[in-house]
């Protein structure tokens, strides 16, 4: 992402929160949100335009500077009512899933603080299901159950914590022209409302 985007002109579009008109509540928005990318507060929630979605140049976590320091994501949201297909299996489950997905391209802002916590969170989820995986073959070996049981415990922990750490924001929801994340309350506070409609 250009350091110097905000100095480019924005061509309007039919997914611009704050289209350029001659009403002073839109003009008021562009004065105040220049540097806000088209990002707006609804609710707990973020919302940017599915296509050309640009966030603030701050961290989505902490709401701290970014030095401009962006992540390239693609999320991906699929129907909650594909979860019924596990009831098949996991293979007809991912298969409805793929096709039901909805994605977005989105670059995210992190502080050096939070931008390393992605990898640290994929290293946790690797360790802890080689360790996990270990330790269920040491049990089996030792002919031991709570060994065995006592590995599966450490993988889930492994995964369910780096998987945590590892993701940035979460999806609300994603509909064909508008994406609705979760983010950190301070950065959520700092995001404005959308502009009033006239």
């Amino acid at each position: 992402m250009n350091a110097n985007h905000d100095a480019l002109a924005r061509t309007p579009t039919s997914h611009d929160p704050f289209p350029r008109t001659d009403n002073p509540a839109a003009q008021s928005a562009h004065a105040c949100c220049g540097t806000e990318g088209n990002a707006w507060r609804d609710g707990g929630t973020v919302v940017i335009p599915r296509e050309d979605g640009e966030m603030p140049d701050r961290c989505v976590i902490c709401n701290a500077p970014t030095d401009f320091y962006r992540q390239s994501v693609t999320l991906r949201v699929s129907p909650s009512w594909t979860v019924a297909a596990l009831l098949l299996g996991p293979l007809p489950y991912y298969v409805l899933a793929k096709m039901t997905e909805k994605s977005a391209n989105v670059e995210l802002g992190l502080c050096a603080k939070h931008r390393s916590r992605p990898s640290y969170g994929r290293l946790l989820k690797a360790g802890g299901l080689v360790m996990g995986l270990g330790l269920f073959v040491l049990g089996a070996y030792l002919q031991s159950l709570p060994w065995m049981v006592g590995s599966l415990l450490v993988a889930l922990v492994a995964l369910g914590v780096g998987s945590r750490m590892t993701t940035t924001v979460r999806v609300a929801s994603m509909d064909n022209q508008f994406v609705r994340l979760r983010v950190g309350e301070a950065f959520l506070r700092s995001i404005p409302p959308r502009a009033p409609t006239p």
